[in-house]
């Protein structure tokens, strides 16, 4: 029998977004009795939002059963729909095949409908991958009028957004804007549901960042982050964490914007691994950027096994190690096809400049930066005109024509500043100072060169992969650091007792639950292997707290129920050396092994920790431990974390 109170419950916590609440109240009394198919898809979607992707499947494929089993066609085809997009997401095509065929066959027997136009609406991503623009046009525009004529918003929506995104690969930007914007004026409007309103707001900052327009991307990134948040959804964060980390590479921000390209693959593994491997290029890119070779290769390498494209920037690294001419014939290639959704043109034309000028075709330089200029008047935003005039710039340098670059040089330095573009800005300066060299000024060569190396400096940066530009990269120098370890207490025995689906449910939670409070603190995540984090601090007052933050964040859980375990934490003060993103020097180890010696629940910290933290500090006595493969041993404290809060304020 089911129990009235607990169904109202799970209802009212679906209808809430509680949807950690709403799942285990429908669990339960599904687990009594069956659940209706209309709560069956409630229990569905209030696993996909809190992370429970096989229960999800699970529900929607009863939930499609159940319908179909009481003649119900029209709802069994629209979940055999959902079921075969979600497969396809996953990377399960022949399930996603088979739902697919499965959904067809029900729609043989019915009059057409909404669900009919959905199928033509699932083959618009195949023809703008296969390069079939005009007829990705004509069917989503199809979908749009189909939408209209059966009154389904959510419909009219997509449709709008995919003919945006195919008109744009059309290479008619101010057209696709007009629909962009209309379907995203439709989804802030509300009444869609969330799974239509998260991809019309991605496929926005999608046709932003392919047009250019950068500011727009960052502030559709920010809208589209705020409405995840507002809805407490786990399905779209990962393809929003990736938009935030584009635009923080942008902003030069490039600490941030590798922690949230790393949590966009975290998310999307789990949620939708098809698409894994747009975190895995933004990731490459930002090593790139950072002159971290080995980790860029290996992002690159990556993206490319998940089936994605990972250049413009796995070619302007080929270049920049000496492949001109075959990184030209790839750039040359990614131009005139490829996927008509993820292209950016203006950056491929960016990219092709430098290139062509190393591999000593004036000709192509001079067509990439023409192109470049076409297409930035086209899509008429600061991104483009400020890449178009250092594309420019370039060029003329390479022609001798020096005083010309100077002009144009610092036109696109203007633009980058006004987009808050440190690096691009940066790059430029270095070809200024070339351009002021040749022309005798020395001394304005020197301050360019030294302005380029201060911020690239400031950024953690270098443009040793950077083809074309001849500096090299900012040498580390040693800093005194707060470092913090974390590790989880009896890992093995959960794994036996959870099975791989539990602990990977309880695991992803864990690395959800530590990591907001060390953000929160202002830490900068270096490394997460396994169950445990290694996180760097520029305040030892701020890992402390963290620290703290984080025990009292996993009690609160376990006093909820939840089951969670304890978490030892090491923190240390030192003094060690930025190598990329990482660090190295002895008190990089001394903190790994500080953790060793904490107990569950305990945040153990050096006396050096705390009194770099400053006074005002409750700690216990302090007492001297030996850490292993050190001589000396070390003097820490145990830092009270009982009446710690909960969560840390930003």
């Amino acid at each position: 029998m089911q129990t009235p109170d607990a169904l109202q419950e799970g209802r009212e916590a679906y209808d809430a977004r509680a949807w950690d609440r709403a799942y285990e109240r429908l669990r339960e009394v599904d687990g009594k009795a069956p659940l209706q198919p209309a709560d069956l898809e409630r229990l569905a979607e209030a696993a996909r939002w809190s992370g429970r992707f096989a229960a999800m499947l699970d529900a929607l494929e009863r939930a499609h059963g159940a319908y179909d089993g009481v003649g119900a066609t029209r709802d069994a085809a629209r979940v055999a729909l959902l079921l075969a997009t979600l497969y396809w997401e996953r990377r399960d095509d022949a399930l996603a095949g088979g739902w697919g065929a499965r959904a067809r066959r029900l729609l043989e027997q019915l009059d057409e409908g909404p669900e009919h136009v959905r199928l033509h609406l699932m083959g618009i991503h195949p023809m703008l991958r296969d390069g079939r623009v005009e007829e990705a046009i004509e069917t989503a525009r199809g979908v749009v009028e189909d939408g209209r004529r059966f009154g389904d918003r959510a419909l009219e929506g997509l449709g709008l957004v995919y003919l945006g995104l195919s008109t744009l690969a059309a290479g008619r930007v101010q057209e696709a804007g007009g629909y962009i914007d209309e379907a995203s004026a439709l989804a802030l409007a509300g009444g869609l549901d969330l799974d239509t309103t998260g991809t019309i707001l991605c496929a926005t900052i999608f046709a932003c960042r392919n047009s250019g327009d950068w500011r727009r991307a960052g502030e559709w990134t920010e809208a589209s982050a705020r409405w995840c948040e507002r809805n407490a959804v786990n399905g779209f964060p990962g393809l929003c964490r990736f938009h935030r980390a584009e635009v923080l590479r942008m902003l030069g921000t490039l600490d941030d914007a590798e922690r949230e390209a790393r949590a966009a693959i975290e998310e999307l593994d789990a949620a939708a691994p098809r698409f894994s491997w747009f975190g895995w290029g933004e990731l490459g890119e930002i090593q790139r950027r950072r002159g971290n070779r080995d980790e860029a290769v290996a992002a690159f390498r990556r993206c490319s096994e998940l089936g994605g494209e990972p250049d413009p920037g796995w070619s302007l690294l080929r270049a920049a190690e000496g492949d001109f001419a075959g990184t030209l014939r790839t750039l040359r290639r990614l131009l005139t096809a490829g996927d008509g959704i993820v292209k950016d043109i203006g950056v491929l034309l960016g990219a092709s400049v430098p290139v062509a000028i190393g591999a000593g075709d004036l000709d192509a330089a001079r067509g990439a930066a023409e192109r470049l200029a076409e297409h930035a008047a086209e899509s008429d935003t600061g991104f483009g005109r400020a890449a178009a005039a250092v594309a420019a710039g370039h060029v003329a340098l390479a022609e001798q024509r020096r005083d010309e670059a100077v002009a144009r040089l610092r036109e696109g330095i203007a633009g980058w500043f006004e987009l808050r573009a440190p690096y691009e800005a940066a790059r430029a300066r270095l070809l200024l100072s070339r351009a002021l060299e040749a022309v005798g000024d020395d001394g304005g060569a020197a301050l360019e060169a030294e302005a380029a190396q201060a911020t690239l400096a400031r950024m953690r940066a270098s443009m040793a992969l950077e083809p074309g530009i001849a500096s090299a990269a900012v040498a580390p120098s040693p800093s005194l650091v707060t470092f913090m370890f974390t590790d989880m207490v009896g890992s093995t025995r959960l794994l036996e007792e959870l099975g791989d689906e539990g602990w990977n449910e309880l695991l992803a939670r864990h690395d959800a639950t530590i990591r907001e409070q060390f953000v929160a603190a202002h830490g900068r995540e270096i490394k997460h292997e396994g169950d445990g984090f290694f996180v760097a601090f520029e305040d030892a007052a701020d890992a402390i707290r963290a620290g703290g933050a984080i025990q009292a964040a996993l009690a609160e859980h376990r006093a909820g129920g939840g089951r969670l375990p304890p978490v030892r934490v090491g923190i240390h003060t030192a003094t060690a050396t930025s190598r990329g993103r990482d660090y190295v020097g002895r008190g990089v180890h001394e903190a790994a092994r500080l953790v060793d010696a904490a107990a569950g629940d305990e945040v153990l910290a050096s006396a050096r920790a705390v009194a770099a933290a400053g006074d005002g500090l409750v700690t216990s006595a302090p007492r001297t431990i030996d850490l292993q493969g050190f001589r000396d041993p070390i003097e820490v404290v145990t830092v009270p974390w009982r009446e710690a809060p909960a969560a840390v304020d930003g």
